[in-house]
């Protein structure tokens, strides 16, 4: 599977990708970010809560530089949210999609 081969390689950690997020973020911080996130979805192909909430601060910080990623990537978290927490989730999703109805209104 790709996940065994994956294994010994540079897989990034989540953390590191979530770690110190700031709405004044270099956009190449942000494009390394988002680049290492694409490469965790690949190493660990299934949804998870940690990923889901990297996921929701990640568009925060895209939301005035990249607002379609931001979209893209709130959609994501809310769909994440959804798989691994179901009902409780409710309030995580309903707090996404209220940061996402406010980027919406703005574009």
């Amino acid at each position: 599977c790709a996940r065994c081969k994956l294994e010994g390689s540079d897989v990034p950690n989540l953390a590191a990708v979530g770690e110190k997020l700031r709405h004044d973020l270099a956009m190449e911080d942000l494009t390394e970010r988002l680049q290492l996130l694409q490469r965790l979805d690949v190493a660990l192909p299934f949804a998870m809560a940690s990923k889901a909430r990297v996921r929701f601060k990640l568009a925060q910080v895209a939301e005035k530089s990249r607002p379609q990623e931001a979209m893209e990537l709130y959609q994501l978290a809310l769909d994440e949210t959804d798989i691994v927490l179901g009902q409780k989730g409710l309030r995580n999703a309903s707090n996404i999609k209220r940061r996402l109805g406010q980027l919406l209104e703005q574009l």
